[in-house]
């Protein structure tokens, strides 16, 4: 063996077949490079930057700042039995959890889950298990709400018991603002079916069942119950 000590016995120890053994700490200015017969790895620190760098090809997996951020420039696989991804940004933890046949994504803490696109907030489902598409704040098991007119397309609340589809605009008609169901089948010139609520100002309204051509631009009423009960 060839040894390298200091004064406190710390130090290298090489042995006959070439294996290190280091008793202390090792230190590398630059960088530490990993070598087998034909690829090398580089750990390296600039300027309080860590990185894990391809000495090869040049390529950063990894990279981690003094602050604690790291940053992935290829795919991240966590391949295992029921793998699970933790997040816990101090107030508020949550995980992805594959399963062996089920996926989950959850809150583990009484904090609202949202999911969106686009820098914004699409869907919400708060801890109660509320849920609300364009409404952050969903006070039923169901709400869709029309962020453009703030008007409730879909209403689950308790007072309706099953499903309640609802315009809260002036004037509900089957042109633009509506309530309704609309059918369509076919491309988007092809004719529709609909069943919607008819109402001008805040007055009565009437049910409408009727049919459109041209991709619903001419209405045809097939049948109507106002809203005194006649037909």
């Amino acid at each position: 063996n060839v040894n390298i000590f200091d004064d406190s016995g710390n130090g290298l120890t090489v042995a006959d077949g070439g294996a290190a053994t280091f008793s202390g700490s090792v230190r590398a200015e630059d960088r530490f490079d990993l070598y087998d017969a034909a690829n090398v790895w580089q750990f390296k620190n600039v300027g309080g930057l860590f990185s894990l760098r391809n000495g090869n090809t040049g390529a950063i997996p990894i990279s981690i700042t003094s602050a604690g951020a790291a940053t992935f420039s290829g795919d991240i696989k966590i391949i295992k039995s029921d793998a699970q991804l933790f997040l816990d940004g101090g107030n508020v933890e949550g995980y992805f959890y594959m399963a062996s046949s089920a996926a989950y994504l959850r809150t583990t803490t009484a904090h609202p889950l949202y999911i969106g696109t686009n820098n914004s907030i699409d869907l919400t489902i708060i801890a109660d298990g509320n849920v609300g598409v364009g409404d952050t704040a969903p006070s039923t098991k169901l709400t869709v709400l029309d962020t453009k007119t703030a008007n409730y397309a879909i209403d689950t609340s308790s007072t309706w018991r099953a499903l309640r589809l609802a315009n809260n605009a002036a004037t509900a008609t089957y042109g633009s603002p509506a309530v309704g169901i609309d059918f369509s089948a076919g491309d988007s010139g092809s004719g529709r079916a609909f069943i919607v609520c008819k109402r001008s100002a805040y007055g009565d309204g009437n049910l409408i069942f009727g049919t459109s051509s041209n991709n619903g631009t001419n209405y045809t009423e097939a049948m109507v119950v106002s809203h005194d009960g006649k037909v």
